[in-house]
């Protein structure tokens, strides 16, 4: 399946290691060859030198001996013939040559002795000497004797046989020891050969296989779905053939609440959760079929398509494996998941096409909380925005893209401001400001939530101590999101700023949306209380649009709830609503709440909430969101 190649191959490897090893045992022959026969060479040299020299000496002393008592020279010469060492030297022998009353006698002259004029013009004065040269190819020794009157001398010159010798001695046996050697060498290669491409064949394996799987799961990664994609679709033929038919499906799958427990429970928790998901989704797999874990919380299934298959109820059945509780830690998880579809080739012939189609189709299923949708071109254009927006959200962090504007709160009864609202914007290189509609959601379903509400804490901070150095102080509310709650050094960030810049922590409110608040009661709770005792003032946003109670009411520690815009602006048209409105009213006062209106847009929306007993409103009527320079300009004096 995997068109990975190894890192060394066999053929090569084993090719190298026996050439390698043939190299290496013909280099330790030579040597040994050489070393061997300059020791044998010197050796056998040394002891025939040693033997010629006794036998010159005793031949020196009977031929000196000899030359005393003959009176006729020429006698000495036949006296040299006959000799018995002379006799057993004569085949070795090249030049022999007897000096008697300082006159030259020249028993045996095979070669010129006039080319040894040099080795000879050494002796001097020397009563005897010797010396090796080459002459003629030939290795010769020469020893040469003198009676101190000067009155006989010899000079003997022989070839050396040694080195002829000891090269057909050791000859044969080089050369089995050379042979025995080299195929020790040739069988030694292949052992190594075929114990270290082994190990050289596990370890790419498993390169190979961590690099293209999932170290968590054990599940096929993204970088096996491109080769698996290769393999199903660009080498099948019998899929090439079907182009108007659905071959194959992508279906992206998404965890629904899974960053909520890696935020509150942990990371270790999170990969817990992640194995047993992942075994749940193996297990309904067919054979054909392949799983992937494409990043994160997101899982791929290619599922390939026949007559008899359907996608929806695998689609089913995938969230039912989600869906199931899942035990862990003494607790039990219920995360969910959305599912998005697309087929292969209508919604794309390429992969990076139908990833990208499906991740469409799962945000609108996310975003439907239908469980799962199939990808259509007609979908709504900002689906494919918003997978954009997502991939490019820790890059606006890091450029420093976000700022924020500021809506202001009025008194009603004077329509003075008491207070602003501040509101992120992400000011888009191509598509300019953008609202948190557009990528609110992505945020807190990304990693950056916490960066990007450090943020938005950090500047408006900052800009309650511009308000606060020109002697206009100005309360600002914030908006956190729920994950920001079980962020443990939430507390300890708000507090090293207000010490950084110096702010009152009464300058500042926090607000967070009813349902966002209900998804972990006890969390809210503790966070409530730890950011109260700090001195910020705390308030419900979009209050009566959830499952709220007045149980809730009572056990969240606030200062302030925010009435939702959509009963405000129905209210005056829909007698329902204005009772709505005014039992909320009614029932925040009781419990001594502040309550605010959000969403005025009339005159006669601020006074009918002010005679329903609402003190602080907010809206388009009052003012539109805008940068902290402006806010002075925007105030609405008209009193209610």
């Amino acid at each position: 399946m995997s068109n990975f190649s190894s890192s060394i191959s066999d053929a090569n490897l084993r090719r190298r290691l026996i050439i390698g090893s043939i190299s290496l045992a013909v280099a330790v022959s030579i040597i040994f060859i050489v070393v061997a026969y300059r020791l044998s060479s010197d050796l056998a040299e040394s002891i025939e030198v040693k033997e010629f020299n006794k036998q010159f000496r005793w031949f020196f002393t009977e031929l000196e001996s000899l030359n005393r008592q003959i009176e006729d020279p020429e006698q000495l010469i036949t006296a040299v013939q006959n000799n018995p060492v002379f006799q057993n030297l004569e085949s070795e022998l090249v030049a022999v040559e007897v000096w008697s009353n300082q006159k030259l006698y020249k028993v045996l002259n095979r070669i010129n002795a006039a080319d040894m004029i040099n080795e000879l013009a050494s002796i001097g004065e020397s009563l005897e000497a010797n010396g090796a040269l080459k002459y003629q190819d030939q290795h010769l020794f020469w020893q040469f004797q003198r009676t101190p009157g000067n009155t006989f001398s010899l000079l003997l010159v022989r070839k050396i046989s040694s080195l002829d010798q000891a090269l057909s001695f050791i000859a044969n046996r080089l050369s089995i020891t050379a042979f025995l050697t080299f195929w020790l060498a040739i069988w030694a290669a292949l052992v190594m050969s075929a114990v270290i491409t082994k190990r050289f064949e596990e370890n790419n394996q498993k390169l190979t296989f961590l690099a293209l799987h999932d170290p968590l799961t054990g599940l096929k990664n993204r970088t096996y779905l491109h080769e698996y994609f290769n393999a199903e679709v660009n080498n099948s033929k019998p899929l090439r053939q079907k182009i108007d038919q659905e071959q194959a499906a992508i279906l992206m799958i998404d965890l629904n609440k899974f960053k909520d427990v890696n935020d509150i429970f942990g990371h270790a928790t999170g990969d817990e959760l992640i194995k047993i998901i992942a075994l749940r989704l193996q297990a309904v797999i067919g054979e054909n079929d392949a799983l992937f874990r494409y990043g994160g919380d997101e899982f791929l299934v290619w599922l390939n398509l026949d007559d008899s298959r359907d996608v929806m109820p695998f689609a089913s059945e995938l969230l039912n494996c989600c869906g199931r509780p899942v035990p862990l830690a003494n607790n039990q998880f219920e995360v969910g998941a959305s599912i998005g579809i697309a087929y292969y080739p209508q919604d794309g012939e390429k992969l990076d096409t139908l990833v990208k189609h499906a991740d469409i189709a799962m945000y609108h299923a996310k975003k439907l909380r239908s469980g799962f949708e199939f990808y259509q071109k007609q979908l709504p254009v900002f689906s494919e925005r918003h997978v954009l927006l997502r991939g490019q959200l820790t890059q606006a962090l890091a450029l420093q893209q976000f700022v924020l504007v500021y809506q202001p709160k009025v008194s009603l009864p004077d329509g003075k401001i008491i207070g602003v609202e501040a509101l992120a914007r992400w000011q888009h290189p191509l598509d300019g400001l953008l609202s948190p509609v557009d990528f609110i959601d992505l945020i807190e379903q990304s990693g950056a939530i916490h960066s990007f509400s450090r943020f938005v804490i950090t500047d408006a901070i900052k800009q309650a101590k511009l308000w606060l150095d020109a002697g206009t102080p100005m309360p600002i509310s914030i908006n956190l999101s729920v994950y920001n709650l079980a962020d443990p050094e939430l507390v300890t960030f708000f507090q090293n700023q207000f010490a950084q810049f110096k702010v009152p922590a009464e300058l500042l409110e926090v607000e967070l949306t009813e349902s966002a608040s209900m998804t972990d009661i006890k969390v809210t709770q503790t966070a409530f209380k730890q950011l109260h005792e700090l001195g910020v003032k705390l308030s419900i946003d979009d209050f009566g649009t959830g499952m709220s109670s007045f149980a809730y009411l009572r056990e969240l520690d606030m200062d302030f709830v925010k009435i939702d815009r959509s009963f405000v602006a129905s209210m005056l048209d829909d007698r329902r609503n204005e009772l709505v409105v005014k039992g909320l009213i009614s029932m925040c006062q009781s419990l001594e709440k502040n309550v605010i209106a959000e969403g005025i847009e009339t005159a006669e929306q601020a006074e009918k909430l002010y005679e329903l007993g609402c003190r602080i409103g907010q809206g388009y009527f009052f003012g539109k969101p805008c940068f902290a320079s402006d806010i002075k300009t925007v105030t609405n004096e008209t009193s209610v």
